[in-house]
């Protein structure tokens, strides 16, 4: 019986059947200081993983590979900051308390040839945060960005889709004009 139960897991080692990924990933974990129901910790570059804090501020990424990552936290609407921090399997990195400053806004202006209505929206595609829709007036705000430099999207629904740059400081508040 322990010949056939140990051929069996043998079987199941060579076809794939074990889920070794558990064992070659790590997570990060922290404190989002003075956070409220809007907060969202993300990494940059990854939108795809993010979480929400839980009601004591307490943050979790688990399945992140090894290596070196920046953290976007967002504890308000109004406030974020980036926190490095490095992976390691089966480990986890714990950050601490993390204080955020307050975030800076762009305000997306777009302008189009005719009498195309304006609908559409902005991204941030490098960071998690929530797209900003544009209007028929043609504006959208998006933020909290940390300070530094970002590329912004907007997809407008009869114009296709452009890329903007804007590089922010802390507590700014930038325009951007696109012009289709």
């Amino acid at each position: 019986m322990r010949a056939l139960l140990l051929s069996g897991l043998g079987v199941a080692c060579a076809c794939g059947g074990l889920d070794n990924r558990p064992l070659v990933v790590g997570s990060v974990r922290g404190v989002a200081a003075g956070c409220d129901g809007d907060a969202v910790v993300g990494v940059v570059g990854d939108t795809s993983v993010q979480v929400r804090p839980d009601e004591a501020c307490v943050f979790r990424i688990d399945g992140l590979d090894p290596g070196a990552y920046e953290l976007f936290v967002a504890p308000t609407k109004n406030k974020v900051t980036l926190v490095p921090v490095q992976i390691a399997a089966t480990k986890l990195a714990d950050v601490g308390d993390v204080d955020a400053r307050p975030g800076a806004f762009v305000r997306v202006r777009v302008s189009a040839p005719g009498s195309v209505e304006l609908e559409g929206e902005v991204t941030a595609p490098d960071l998690p945060l929530a797209a900003a829709a544009i209007g028929r007036s043609g504006m959208a705000r998006i933020g909290p960005f940390p300070a530094g430099c970002f590329r912004l999207d907007v997809t407008m629904k009869q114009l296709g889709k452009k890329s903007a740059t804007s590089c922010v400081a802390e507590g700014d508040e930038r325009d951007v004009d696109v012009t289709y």
